[in-house]
């Protein structure tokens, strides 16, 4: 098997409440994924510690902010990208992180809006796969299953409002999740 993947929607309450969850097993920590200046990695214990954690500032799932998940205690290693422009940028992602997680837990984008999370790994080392199915068990828990997507209690009553649950801002509505 190589790797996994779970896609869901939460409100700001689900986020919290997965977030407690996660973080009182006392497991693992996140840090912020992305292309940076420095190669210094921000490293966080507790998710709920993360500014604006229940808002998604571009309203696009694919570039909405993303941590990577390891066990509490194993040092992220971060790669040097060169840049055609010249230059180098430092990589934090799985490809130098094989026992990694991939977390990007979509949000509110605006009043009306909410945008899909991820929960995955590309790695098929038994760590990595431990973690993505230990996290996607809290998940599966605290969610339902709307055609094949976990749904969060208060995203659900968000749907029923008339939300729009989407992966794009800018996607036809068409392409929504409805119940």
């Amino acid at each position: 098997m190589d790797g996994m993947r779970t896609v869901f929607y939460l409100g700001s309450s689900d986020i919290n409440a997965f977030a407690v969850a996660v973080e009182s097993a006392g497991l693992v920590s996140f840090t912020a994924a992305r292309l940076f200046d420095t190669a210094v990695a921000k490293t966080v214990e507790q998710l709920s510690s993360v500014a604006a954690l229940g808002r998604a500032p571009s309203g696009n799932s694919i570039v909405e902010p993303r941590f990577l998940v390891v066990e509490r205690g194993r040092a992220v290693r971060v790669r040097s990208v060169a840049q055609r422009t010249g230059g180098v940028k430092y990589a934090i992602d799985q490809l130098e992180n094989p026992e990694s997680v991939a977390l990007r837990l979509g949000r509110v984008f605006e009043n009306g809006v909410l945008i899909t999370g991820e929960l995955s790994t590309v790695s098929s080392s038994t760590g990595a796969l431990s973690l993505c199915r230990w996290m996607n068990q809290i998940l599966v828990e605290q969610t339902t299953s709307v055609r094949g997507i976990r749904v969060g209690t208060e995203a659900i009553q968000l749907m029923r409002a008339r939300w729009r649950l989407t992966d794009d801002v800018r996607s036809p509505p068409e392409y929504d999740l409805r119940i």
